[in-house]
């Protein structure tokens, strides 16, 4: 029986397995870039070999990790909201002590770590850290190159832009599941869960539209002595009998029925791209 989708329930899955997704995505896109970077590394000269080396160590064992369901999904966020930005400053302190230089790239993985810190923590945490992490980098650049520090501002920079994007992100989302529940509310009948007659004056529009593809077959329900009931045995009973109704009807019509209570008591079956002959009930 064709219904509205359920508010809040955009995409398949639980919560914590669709988190468990996005981050073995995100570790498996790690593992791709990182390998791609040690083997031009390696290609020219290999200055980097051993950092780069450990990165793509780290991501093949936290993608193995989560594939295998063997990592929590809170060990995974304060292991990642903890070691992340430690890692990235070691990294741009080591190269900034020892060379005087900061490789470009690692102004560039600054800005990556602000993003998993902001997909990983809440709002104040995440921001809180971001601020300690580019502090800290700033601190060390301008004390042992000095010379990096436009590209310091351009990370710092693209940081603010992840978080203002992350937040406009979360609340333009928010607004959107908001909204289709509010038209989902408007297009469904409460009680048996079926469209109402707005919502299936839409739906039968969209089908006489198909109607070019096939034909179209509609059926008119209406349950005798429904006043009856109602008398007898009081109105939960009658819900529960248009309830009952709605789903007996849906059943019989097959999947590809559209069901609405187009009355009190009546409900109305659609059918799109069927031929008249083979339409039942």
């Amino acid at each position: 029986m064709s219904r509205p989708p359920a508010p809040f329930t955009d995409s398949p899955g639980s919560p914590p397995k669709r988190l468990s997704s996005a981050y073995f995505q995100v570790a498996v896109m790690s593992c791709a870039s990182h390998g791609a970077l040690l083997l031009f590394d390696w290609v020219h000269g290999g200055q980097h070999l051993g950092v780069l080396f450990s990165a793509l160590l780290v991501s093949v064992i936290l993608a193995a990790l989560l594939a295998w369901g063997w990592l929590p999904l809170h060990l995974l966020r304060g292991a990642l909201a903890w070691s992340l930005p430690v890692w990235v400053l070691a990294l741009v302190a080591v190269a900034a002590i020892q060379t005087g230089q900061v490789p470009a790239p690692y102004f560039l993985t600054l800005a990556i770590v602000t993003a998993v810190l902001r997909a990983t923590l809440p709002a104040r945490p995440a921001a809180r850290a971001t601020l300690a992490l580019m502090t800290a980098a700033g601190g060390v650049v301008l004390g042992w190159a000095p010379d990096q520090t436009p590209l310091l501002i351009n990370a710092a920079f693209l940081a603010g832009l992840i978080g203002f994007l992350a937040e406009h992100g979360v609340t333009l989302h928010a607004e959107r599941q908001y909204s289709e529940a509010l038209r989902v509310l408007a297009a469904t009948d409460a009680l048996t869960g079926t469209l109402n007659r707005r919502g299936g004056e839409v739906a039968l529009k969209a089908l006489m539209q198909e109607a070019r593809l096939g034909q179209v077959a509609a059926l008119l329900l209406d349950i005798d002595r429904f006043k009856g009931i109602n008398d007898r045995f009081g109105h939960a009973v009658g819900d529960e009998v248009l309830a009952q109704v709605a789903r007996a009807a849906g059943r019989a019509a097959g999947p590809d029925v559209t069901v609405i209570r187009w009355g009190g008591e009546e409900f109305l079956l659609a059918w799109s791209a069927v031929q008249i002959g083979r339409a039942h009930v």
